[in-house]
């Protein structure tokens, strides 16, 4: 990747109302959508995370993201790809402390999410408050399910899930599969995810 171009940390241009800055864990954040401008923000957010959570969030090791997934990553078709990054309101640079997705399938009935947050900041609702907020989008834009595979070993985002009223299964050997109703839960989430304090 060192032979790519990225762009620098720039000041946010997303529109104002589609950003939203809250307290969440003592930790000052801005919530908004993923933009390409955030190439190098995610390259530094990969890099500081442990092993341990790259494998929980991409089921393999990895050392590096290559410059296809960067750009997979950032640049997002706004119709089937809700992308939200929690970013440190207060920190010079705005550093990324977390990322949530939902990616809508061929049906645009159902969606598959993942999520991902900095090692530091795990355990203060940071993963909660993203997740949360890529439901009530997923329902807005007419999303009915949203499920998701999470490695046996995760039991942080196993707890979070049945907070928000996951249907958890085993999936495999190594695997359990959420799913949870949009419809039917969105409503609750913001009710829910202020009693958990995980991811």
């Amino acid at each position: 990747m060192k032979n790519e171009p990225m762009t620098s940390n720039s000041p946010d241009s997303t529109p104002a109302a589609q950003v939203e800055s809250m307290q969440v864990g003592g930790v000052a954040l801005r919530i908004r959508p993923i933009e390409p401008q955030d190439d190098r923000r995610l390259v530094e957010f990969f890099n500081n995370l442990s092993p341990r959570s790259i494998y929980m969030r991409f089921f393999a090791p990895m050392k590096q993201l290559s410059a296809a997934m960067v750009e997979r990553l950032t640049r997002v078709d706004p119709q089937r790809h809700i992308a939200l990054v929690a970013l440190s309101r207060d920190d010079p640079g705005h550093p990324m402390l977390g990322v949530a997705r939902v990616i809508a399938q061929d049906d645009l009935r159902h969606g598959e999410f993942s999520i991902v947050v900095a090692d530091a900041w795990q355990g203060r609702g940071i993963g909660a408050a993203l997740l949360q907020r890529c439901i009530d989008l997923a329902a807005r834009r007419g999303i009915q399910k949203i499920w998701g595979l999470v490695l046996v070993e995760n039991t942080q985002m196993l707890a979070l899930g049945r907070k928000l009223g996951f249907t958890i299964q085993r999936s495999g050997g190594a695997e359990y599969e959420l799913t949870i109703d949009v419809t039917a839960a969105a409503p609750e989430t913001e009710r829910m995810v202020q009693r958990v304090p995980t991811l």
